[in-house]
């Protein structure tokens, strides 16, 4: 009676966490859809992008097998990247960025600060998402966006004034 009773338990308890990893799953991909249709700005774009990022944490705990939707949105989101997406204007001094519209010259920051500060909760999240037994579900398509990620960040390093072409962009995706 014990041993049916605990089993009981322990499937309730799996089907909840199933549950739980869904609903996280919808409301992330929710937000993201949301970020991306506010407006055509590279920010929300990018903010989107950072979603639905961290919707695959929840995406591959679930019973899903179909991921390249989620990376469809990803890679469009990708594509309306642009150093304007970290702030409007900049400045080159010697061969480092500077973000010029703040007047308070302390508060400026680098574009590899800004980069930088972007990138944590993806790097956060890459990292969960690479000790998952369930990556094995994504790795190849994952790696191949973060790549494109990459290539996209090195560009805005070049020269955050320039917005990457879509050409750019759809071309790494097509490599890739």
């Amino acid at each position: 009676m014990y041993e049916v009773a605990k089993k009981k338990s322990q499937e309730i308890s799996t089907k909840l966490k199933k549950q739980q990893y869904q609903t996280q799953e919808g409301f992330d991909i929710i937000s993201s859809l949301i970020s991306y249709n506010k407006s055509s700005l590279a920010e929300d774009s990018m903010y989107a992008f950072v979603q639905m990022h961290h919707a695959l944490l929840s995406s591959i705990e679930t019973d899903r097998d179909d991921y390249e939707w989620i990376f469809m949105y990803m890679r469009k989101f990708l594509s309306n990247f642009s150093g304007q997406g970290f702030y409007g204007s900049w400045v080159q001094i010697g061969d480092k960025w500077i973000a010029s519209n703040s007047p308070d010259a302390k508060k400026c920051k680098t574009l590899d600060e800004l980069i930088n500060n972007y990138l944590k909760p993806i790097k956060i999240d890459e990292s969960l998402l690479r000790k998952s037994k369930n990556f094995v579900k994504i790795r190849m398509e994952y790696n191949r966006l973060m790549q494109i990620l990459d290539k996209v960040m090195d560009k805005i390093k070049e020269n955050p004034s320039n917005v990457l072409p879509y050409k750019f962009i759809h071309d790494e995706i097509l490599k890739n």
